[in-house]
C-alpha cells in the first residue's frame, strides 16, 4: 500500500516466524476455492491492518517463484500494490490497526523502508510498488507517447505477414 501524497508505504511488522519481527508487506495464503488472487490480497490487508479495500482497487505487479523464497517451501507470491491520493490516506490512517499475523502496522516513507531489512524479497515488491506509483503519476499524454513508441518500435521489428481471405 502507497500513500501518493505523501511517498509513504504501510508495512506490517511480523508476529511470528518466518522473519519474525521484520517489516514485511501485509500479505498471506490464498484460500483455494474460496477466493481469487486479488480478494486473498484484500482479506489479508483487512486482517492485519483493519484496512479494508475492494479487490478491484488493487494494482497487480510481479510473480515471484524462487523456490528458496520462503522457509516454508515453495510459496509462489503474487503481489499486489493500491496507490491512495492524501484524502483516502486520512481516512486509511484512522482505520489502522495490527491484526492476525501483525504485531505493528507501520507507516513509513519510501526511502526508510527501503533502508529497513524487509522479510524474503519485499524490498523488491516495494521498489515494484514505487515504480509503479511514479507511472501513474504521468502525465497522460505522456503515458500515451510512451505507448505508441512502444507500438512502433515493436511493429517495426514484426514481420510482414499476407492476408489471405477465406471463401
Amino acid at each position: 500500500m502507497l500513500f501518493a501524497a505523501s511517498k509513504r508505504v504501510l508495512l506490517v511488522r511480523r508476529k511470528h516466524e518466518p522473519f519474525q519481527g521484520m517489516l514485511s508487506v501485509p500479505g498471506g495464503f490464498l484460500r483455494p476455492l474460496v477466493e481469487d488472487l486479488p480478494g486473498c490480497a484484500a482479506r489479508e490487508l483487512l486482517e492485519e491492518t483493519g484496512l479494508q479495500l475492494a479487490p478491484s482497487s488493487l494494482i497487480p505487479l510481479s510473480v515471484r517463484s524462487n523456490p528458496n523464497r520462503d522457509t516454508r517451501g515453495h510459496v509462489i507470491d503474487q503481489s499486489y500494490v493500491a496507490i491512495l491520493n492524501a484524502q483516502q490516506e486520512e481516512q486509511a490512517l484512522n482505520c489502522l490497526q495490527a491484526g492476525d499475523d501483525a504485531a505493528q502496522v507501520a507507516v513509513i516513507s519510501l526511502q526508510e523502508a527501503l533502508r529497513q531489512p524487509l522479510a524474503a524479497d519485499h524490498r523488491q515488491m516495494v521498489q515494484e510498488a514505487a515504480l509503479t506509483m511514479q507511472r501513474t503519476r504521468e502525465s497522460l499524454p505522456a503515458r500515451i507517447k510512451s505507448w505508441l513508441l512502444g507500438i512502433t518500435s515493436a511493429s517495426a521489428s514484426l514481420p510482414m505477414r499476407r492476408s489471405v481471405a477465406a471463401t
